[in-house]
């Protein structure tokens, strides 16, 4: 979009450039080489107002267009960031594990006792 809106300010700048170099006192004038005739002071006035329009839309394109870049950027950069924060994290965890599973031989989920398990049936039967 920013360069679709360059083109267009730079279109409407020579326009309005043309107009005001090649026009004299007279009511005719030349644009881009084109002779244009008959034209009243206040249809010059609403071309004058036309390339401005197309202007400000060029403009508008070429700063909505910097702007999406550089929020693009920005969160492309958090994004980086994060998984880099979460890689490190992960493998520091990945290390604790290792380390605390080498050095441990109990269980992580200890079985039941037999009497646990009867006493769980009996309650179960109750019911």
């Amino acid at each position: 979009m920013a360069p679709l809106g360059l083109l267009l300010c730079l279109a409407a700048a020579a326009f309005t450039a043309d107009v005001v170099v090649q026009n004299s006192v007279t009511v005719s004038g030349t644009v881009f080489g084109q002779s244009i005739t008959g034209l009243s002071v206040g249809r010059l006035l609403v071309a004058g107002a036309l390339a401005g329009l197309v202007f400000a839309i060029g403009f508008a394109l070429m700063a909505r267009g910097l702007r999406r870049a550089r929020t693009l950027r920005g969160e492309r950069r958090a994004a980086i960031m994060e998984s880099r924060r979460l890689r490190a994290e992960n493998d520091r965890l990945a290390a604790n594990h290792s380390i605390s599973s080498a050095t441990s031989s109990d269980p992580a989920y200890p079985e039941e006792s037999s009497t646990d398990t009867r006493r769980a049936r009996r309650h179960a039967h109750q019911r």
